[in-house]
């Protein structure tokens, strides 16, 4: 069977997941080893079009390519696949988790058996890493991504209202560039196969092919120009998603610039406000106050603290001292003869006896009774006479403020 764009891709559509069906294909494919490139090519935009299921398939085909080529020693299809089947990998790791195990075995063969470069495992990995990430706890892969990347669009639910008529071009332009490529392909291998041949056929049966030559080319411009009419609005809108971000960016930016400045002029406030209560602490602490110190305060860690009194008392010596500087009150005076009668009669002392003895000495001659009359009147003249110069000569300490004495 010769080589066709649409032989390969029927080729691809007949895939199965048995051993039989994946190797027979895959012999196919190598026999056709110049068309490596272009096979490449169909593979993948197959591998875009189809579901979970037959996009595993489509990789194990690859893996089965790949590897054999490896062996052979013909890097004709690991260089045809190297450029695209980090993508390819993304895409069909899209999947629920039994896929997703058995997509992740391929991609751990490949590195054990270094099947492409360095790079190129780095990006397929990175790729399957980043799928993981994004996928939700229960949910089977990054929806979004998957749509925009040109898988189905599981969930288109979760698309931002800004983001779906671009998905939605996206999506048309897959559906075009699909059909572009495969009539692009037909058309130019039909071109080669009848213009640039030597063998040229009668004219009647060269005339027929030109004419089926030229509903090709046809077929083939029309998918080339609805691809670049539905790339032109996905452009469009693109650029419209992108005026309109540009125009939000200016506002923030301007949001941004008087924010800044309004912060500027705060703080510039603040240390304005801060500064004045400082001086005012300061013209506070320096003595502004009457009777205040000029000494600034100290802080509480500063301040000295109170002297305790001892509790041991002080010597004899001290008590001497503060008895000799005590202010010495001052007494009125008595004559010592005045002071010493005065004493005297108030004790009962003899003296005070005697005087009344002898002032009494000439009553022998008298009678008894008259005698003993006039000893107790002079007795008590006597008595009310020293009374009287005790209350208003005589100040003794301890008296109360009625004048009597309390010995």
């Amino acid at each position: 069977m010769s080589y066709s764009d649409e032989t390969v891709l029927s080729k691809l559509s007949a895939l199965n997941e048995t051993q039989e069906g994946i190797v027979s294909i895959a012999q196919w494919v190598m026999f056709h080893r110049r068309y490596a490139k272009r096979t490449a090519e169909l593979w993948l935009q197959r591998v875009r079009e189809s579901a979970a299921q037959r996009k595993l398939n489509l990789i194990y085909l690859a893996n089965e390519v790949v590897q054999q080529s490896k062996a052979r020693r013909k890097e004709d299809f690991v260089q045809a696949f190297a450029p695209i089947i980090a993508e390819a990998t993304e895409l069909a790791y899209q999947a629920p988790p039994d896929i997703q195990q058995k997509v992740k075995r391929v991609v751990q063969v490949w590195r054990q058996r270094l099947i492409f470069d360095n790079d190129t495992l780095n990006a397929i990995e990175a790729r399957v890493e980043a799928v993981e990430k994004g996928k939700p706890m229960g949910g089977i892969g990054r929806k979004i991504g998957g749509g925009i990347l040109g898988g189905g669009l599981s969930g288109a639910a979760a698309v931002p209202q800004e983001l779906k008529q671009i998905v939605t071009n996206h999506q048309a332009l897959s559906g075009k560039l699909s059909a572009s490529t495969i009539s692009y392909g037909s058309a130019n291998m039909e071109y080669n196969k009848h213009m640039e041949s030597n063998n040229i056929p009668a004219p009647p049966v060269y005339a027929a092919r030109l004419s089926q030559l030229l509903k090709t080319l046809d077929t083939a411009h029309t998918a080339v120009q609805d691809a670049i009419t539905a790339r032109s609005e996905l452009i469009k809108n693109l650029e419209l998603l992108l005026d309109t971000n540009k125009t939000a960016l200016a506002n923030e930016q301007q949001q941004l610039d008087e924010l800044t400045m309004k912060r500027t002029k705060v703080t510039e406030m603040k240390r304005e406000v801060e500064n004045k209560i400082l001086s005012g602490l300061d013209s506070n602490g320096n003595g502004s106050r009457e009777g205040e110190s000029a000494t600034p305060s100290k802080s509480p860690e500063e301040i000295e603290r109170p002297e305790v009194e001892a509790l041991t008392p002080p010597p004899m010596d001290d008590y001497e001292e503060q008895e000799a500087a005590a202010p010495q009150h001052e007494y009125p005076q008595y004559e010592g003869p005045d002071l010493f009668s005065t004493l005297s009669a108030l004790n009962g002392s003899p003296i005070g006896k005697r005087e009344v003895i002898d002032e009494m000495g000439g009553m022998d001659e008298l009678d008894s009774d008259v005698a003993e009359m006039l000893r107790n009147e002079a007795q008590a003249q006597a008595g009310q006479h020293q009374h009287k110069r005790i209350r208003l000569d005589l100040v003794v300490p301890g008296g109360d403020e009625d004048g009597e004495y309390h010995p």
